[in-house]
């Protein structure tokens, strides 16, 4: 079994979103799919062939704006879950989706983890019967909290490692008819404005 594990921020070409996503290791992802993976993947035999790629979608959840949601046994007033699948020849691409008040720039690891656990959760609950939300939940309480919290906090830019962390993205972007092309009301480089901004705070 090969996985790869991605994390996207959802920021809606707003700038003042990417201040927000939470600051933790990309590691502790990991982390949750191997302990998931050996306490109960393994044992059920699921998932032990085969090549998975696993994106986890996160957003800030707006009850203003967010209307319709995935119904499910892991929603909270405050956290929404959902997850799709999508399939390729050689690996099975697999979308979770979140949208949650809590996520911040000061969200700790275990609030990450409580989330991101649950995520996890909710896709092999509903893609495999044999795995039951009493298993999760049981398994649960074994996260080893201290091994989550070895890893520094807030995590450098370069250990949270967000898809497009080295792109340049445009802000609010409008088609030009007359240049034929997309043309953004600013431009920046998700890296250099994140870095900046957070020096200034430090300062």
């Amino acid at each position: 079994m090969e996985i790869k594990i991605e994390r996207f921020w959802t920021h809606d070409n707003d700038v003042e979103m990417l201040y927000k996503r939470p600051r933790v290791d990309y590691r502790i992802s990991e982390y949750l799919f191997d302990f998931i993976n050996q306490h109960i993947l393994t044992e059920k035999k699921v998932m032990q062939s085969g090549m998975y790629d696993f994106t986890l979608f996160m957003k800030i959840f707006n009850p203003d704006e967010h209307k319709f949601f995935f119904e499910n046994s892991y929603d909270t007033e405050q956290t929404k879950y959902s997850p799709s699948i999508r399939y390729s020849i050689k690996s099975k691409n697999i979308n979770m989706f979140c949208s949650s008040i809590l996520f911040n720039a000061q969200m700790t690891p275990k609030e990450y983890v409580e989330i991101v656990y649950n995520m996890f959760a909710l896709y092999f609950t509903l893609r495999y019967k044999k795995l039951t939300k009493t298993l999760f939940d049981e398994l649960k309480q074994k996260i080893d909290y201290n091994y989550v919290n070895s890893f520094e906090f807030p995590a450098a830019f370069d250990n949270q490692k967000y898809m497009l962390d080295d792109s340049t993205i445009g802000i609010n972007p409008v088609y030009d008819k007359e240049q034929r092309k997309w043309v953004s009301e600013r431009e920046f480089c998700i890296k250099n404005e994140y870095l900046k901004y957070f020096r200034e705070q430090s300062v």
